[in-house]
């Protein structure tokens, strides 16, 4: 019976404390989620800064490198360690 009582007390510890968890792990995400959606965003912009600068002055004499693909969203999301690392702008 008392082993009983201690584990339903160590449950409802864990339970208590799982509000707290989310809301942290929510904040995680919400930053992760951020700061992949300005690397694209970045990216966007110097995919369409490259071409009204082409449109302007006619095609480059040298084809600039092709960006390589990046992870979709959800694999970015998926990563387990440290955060993301922000481009410079």
């Amino acid at each position: 019976r008392v082993a009983l009582q201690s584990r339903m007390t160590s449950l409802q510890q864990q339970l208590d404390a799982l509000p707290a968890e989310l809301e942290e792990h929510e904040a995680c995400l919400l930053n992760e989620f951020a700061s992949v959606l300005n690397a694209q965003k970045r990216r966007c912009r110097r995919l369409w800064e490259a071409a009204e600068k082409e449109a302007v002055e006619g095609p480059p004499l040298v084809a600039p490198a092709v960006e390589p693909a990046t992870a979709s969203l959800e694999d970015c999301l998926d990563r387990e360690g440290s955060p993301l690392i922000e481009e410079p702008d």
